[in-house]
């Protein structure tokens, strides 16, 4: 079985061209589409697809409302967000509900497929240009505040992350446990504001802890 996607947007022009374009994947499974916020919840109460692909802008319930009740039923649906709006309070507000990737629809659709093969397996995605503005806006916060204070072995894990290591690297080079660094991981993404272990790197290269 593929990686089973959930497309819900008002446009019917754009459902179809992303229909066709996951649809040439082998490992697609386009399961459902909806027109709006309501059937898009529905759907995925009653689906549970792997991925949701979800449009910001639709009528009926908001995307931000989707967003919190798939988190608070605890269903295990990564959600991407798709958007022709790319102003920065929009983009801020979704990724700190914990969407797992933010694509605009300026982008090459070809880009698409990778992004939801990577969500599917627990990463994160977003467009270069949303990358952009989480940076500014995370060096832009961290300049007014205090450096925020990192453990040793956090720094261990960040200088071995800049080195390219995987997880399963990680956890061998410092003898640990996978749960534990991911831990470590996610503290370390919190501590400095960041959404990636991309940009944890390069927050940590420009702050000179590596």
């Amino acid at each position: 079985m593929g990686i089973r996607i959930l497309i819900a947007d008002d446009h019917h022009v754009v459902r179809s061209g992303i229909k066709a374009e996951l649809e040439r994947q082998k490992d697609f499974d386009v399961v459902g589409e909806a027109k709006t916020g309501d059937e898009a919840l529905e759907m995925v109460v009653k689906l549970v697809p792997d991925v949701l692909l979800l449009d910001v802008m639709m009528p009926g319930i908001k995307a931000f409302e989707i967003i919190r009740q798939i988190h608070q039923k605890k269903l295990p649906v990564r959600i991407m967000v798709l958007t022709a709006h790319d102003d920065r309070g929009t983009v801020s507000g979704l990724v700190q509900l914990g969407v797992d990737g933010f694509l605009l629809k300026e982008e090459d659709a070809s880009v698409l497929p990778d992004a939801i093969r990577k969500i599917s397996r627990g990463q994160k995605w977003l467009s270069s240009k949303v990358a952009e503005y989480l940076m500014e806006n995370m060096q832009a916060t961290m300049s007014q505040t205090e450096q925020p204070v990192l453990t040793e072995k956090e720094i261990t894990v960040l200088r071995l992350l800049s080195e390219g290591k995987t997880t399963k690297e990680i956890v061998a080079a410092m003898d640990s446990k996978e749960r534990t660094i991911e831990f470590h991981i996610k503290k370390i993404n919190t501590k400095l504001g960041v959404a990636t272990r991309a940009q944890a790197v390069a927050w940590a290269k420009d702050h000179g802890l590596l």
